[in-house]
């Protein structure tokens, strides 16, 4: 019996997170520009980036997780604006 040899190529992810993060950004700001979007909807991505802007901070009394908390807010966003999106 021969030993049969894997076909099978492991290859690395095509796209890194900052890849993604810049890829997603990109599309926040072209369906903010688009007109078929509501302005209701649009107010997501800016309403956290106003939250990332104020001095206004969820976690303020524990030391080090204010970042956390903002890039979660960013991120949700983010998230949220794609989510509610017209195709």
């Amino acid at each position: 019996m021969a030993d049969k040899k894997s076909t099978e190529i492991v290859t690395a992810p095509q796209s890194s997170m900052i890849h993604s993060v810049v890829v997603r950004t990109k599309l926040v700001l072209r369906l903010l520009a688009d007109k078929r979007v509501s302005p209701l909807v649009k107010l997501i991505p800016v309403g956290s980036l106003v939250y990332l802007i104020s001095p206004v901070d969820i976690l303020m009394g524990v030391p080090g997780l204010s970042a956390v908390d903002a890039a979660a807010i960013l991120g949700l966003g983010h998230y949220f604006f794609l989510e509610v999106c017209p195709p």
